[in-house]
């Protein structure tokens, strides 16, 4: 990939090979071996440690200081989860929708303009995509976080098979089943979010002019996801042959091995992969709500095929009960620091840098107790922001407004016999787990939408009933309640956004629902609530025309330096 990046991974995985224990993710000993010179397991176990979590999810100079507080943050204000008046790379600008229709009277639309800026989100974002803004570019963070995870992966295949390890293949095989691991993880969130991408299994850096391995050929999104499942599947063939997976408490961050993040069985792992190959189905797909057919998609309309494809992996994927992968928050040096390390921590209290979305609040169902423990009433109103922004709620710090231990991030702090989803806790350090892969919740709602999608709707409210039970929502079942097929897809749609909250998931979903593109396309959003700034009050059932990019284009930063082959694809998106 591009010099900067090169530049930053010399630095990034040079100083990742000798963590001491205690303090695996705090300042590193300058002195520490290169990659080329590791000669024995116990020196590639921070290398492993180091390539992920910090190579991958610490920030550089940007909002919070995680992969986790801006990359995804971008997603979760993309999907209308959260808004935003801090300028801090762009976060007030890229959700801007094109305009709104109150109902007021059948008022026409207003157009959704912040003050001596009148501009459209995506308009935004190729305004800002130029290398001489790299600071303030939107596109540029994922790309260069995600290929810095697995170009620090490449470098760890590389070693794990030059040195011997003492205890035979299991380690060996299950240090490379994790760098193979994040290698899908990282080329899945690159073919997600961009037009394009380019594949390299090869180390960027040690040449003179950086470039060592790369190249320009840029593949389609489609192409970026089917590398990345070949990568997982490699990693399962990797855990097939492994009796343990013991090494990996070597690697996953110490205070990270609490609840359901400790260290997964090879099974587990193997049904972890498996729900995130279903993720990556899912999210490659159109399954459009609005009843319109969206014209100009990049994306192709789910088939029956499709829905049988991702029920076939989801049914193999993560069980109650399976150790998943997580973080836990830290008081400094930290992807997921105590107070800016995740849309969770960011999104708590009056003085947060993310609000709450009234969109969002909508999605809760009456007598929902996920609703209850987690949010109170709190006007806040942004004149300067998008007439999307203003909101009458806020989000309560558990540790504040209760206080006590969270059990796999679940508590009953109002003694109502329901042992409830707790969303943020930034009072208590290391107190909630944050979703860095799949989850339960997570594979049981990609089932239930299999289900309704080919005509199993009872079958699939029972997976949706199964979350709401596990979360401790108290509400009543669902399934053989007679509900219909376009009924119970809006259950699954609400769901979804209550149940997997924060993990950065929202806008894909809006995405393959329809809701992001043109209304004259058959997108946009109807009958949703607005909170007024300017009179202070909820309008309800409005349109909004959001009209976002589907996919976003690759940042100049990377086109201007590694200029795409002859036979590369566009790398910017048509549409």
């Amino acid at each position: 990939m591009f010099k900067l990046k090169a530049t930053y991974l010399t630095v990034a995985v040079l100083l990742t090979v000798n963590m001491a224990c205690k303090d695996q993710l705090d300042v590193i000993n300058p002195n520490s071996p290169t990659p080329s010179q590791i000669e024995n397991e116990s020196q590639i176990y921070p290398l492993a440690l180091g390539a992920v979590y910090v190579n991958g999810f610490q920030g550089v100079a940007w909002l919070g200081d995680s992969y986790f507080s801006l990359c995804w943050g971008y997603h979760e204000l993309l999907g209308d989860m959260i808004g935003a008046e801090a300028s801090n790379n762009l976060i007030n600008q890229i959700n801007l929708p094109d305009y709104v229709i109150y109902d007021v009277g059948g008022s026409s639309a207003v157009a959704n303009q912040k003050v001596s800026l009148p501009a459209k989100g995506r308009d935004i974002l190729r305004a800002n995509n130029s290398t001489s803004k790299a600071d303030n570019n939107p596109l540029f963070y994922e790309w260069r976080q995600m290929y810095a995870l697995n170009n620090s992966s490449n470098y760890l295949i590389d070693v794990a098979n030059r040195i011997t390890f003492v205890n035979g293949t299991d380690d060996k095989n299950t240090v490379l089943a994790w760098a193979y691991f994040w290698k899908g993880w990282a080329y899945s969130h690159i073919g997600s979010i961009y037009y394009a991408g380019i594949i390299n299994d090869q180390v960027n850096v040690g040449t003179t002019n950086g470039q060592s391995g790369t190249n320009g050929n840029f593949v389609d999104h489609t192409a970026i996801l089917a590398e990345a499942n070949k990568n997982y599947d490699k990693a399962i063939a990797l855990l097939n042959t492994v009796s343990s997976t013991s090494a990996l408490a070597n690697i996953i961050t110490t205070d990270n091995q609490i609840d359901l993040g400790k260290v997964p069985t090879p099974a587990e792992w193997i049904r972890n992969i498996n729900s995130l190959k279903a993720r990556n189905l899912l999210f490659d797909r159109l399954a459009p709500l609005t009843g319109t057919p969206i014209s100009g998609s990049t994306l192709v309309v789910a088939t029956p095929t499709d829905w049988q494809a991702i029920k076939a992996l989801a049914l193999t994927g993560i069980q109650q009960g399976d150790n998943v992968f997580t973080g836990r928050t830290s008081a400094t040096n930290s992807y997921f620091s105590i107070g800016s390390g995740s849309i969770a921590a960011m999104s708590t209290r009056t003085n947060s840098t993310f609000k709450v979305s009234e969109r969002f609040i909508q999605d809760f169902k009456p007598g929902d107790k996920r609703f209850e423990v987690n949010f109170r009433t709190g006007a806040y109103y942004n004149y300067v922001g998008g007439l999307t922004f203003s909101t009458r709620y806020q989000m309560k710090d558990f540790g504040v407004s209760y206080g006590g231990a969270l059990t796999n991030g679940m508590a009953d702090p109002s003694g109502n016999g329901y042992n409830t989803l707790v969303y943020s806790d930034k009072q208590t350090i290391g107190n909630l787990p944050l979703y860095i892969g799949s989850s339960y919740e997570e594979t049981e709602l990609i089932l239930a939408e299999a289900e309704i999608w080919l005509g199993n709707i009872d079958a699939g409210l029972a997976h949706l009933d199964n979350v709401r039970t596990y979360q401790g929502s108290g509400l009543a079942a669902t399934a053989g309640t007679g509900l219909t097929a376009d009924q119970a897809k809006e259950l699954v749609r609400s769901e979804r956004r209550v149940a997997l909250a924060w993990r950065g998931l929202s806008f894909y979903d809006a995405r393959r629902w329809g809701f992001i593109y043109d209304v004259s396309k058959g997108g946009g959003r109807t009958g949703v609530n607005i909170q007024d700034a300017t009179s202070k009050t909820n309008i309800k059932n409005c349109t909004i025309n959001y009209n976002f990019l589907d996919f976003w284009d690759v940042p100049d930063n990377e086109v201007s330096t590694n200029k795409p082959s002859g036979s590369s694809v566009p790398t910017k998106n048509p549409n």
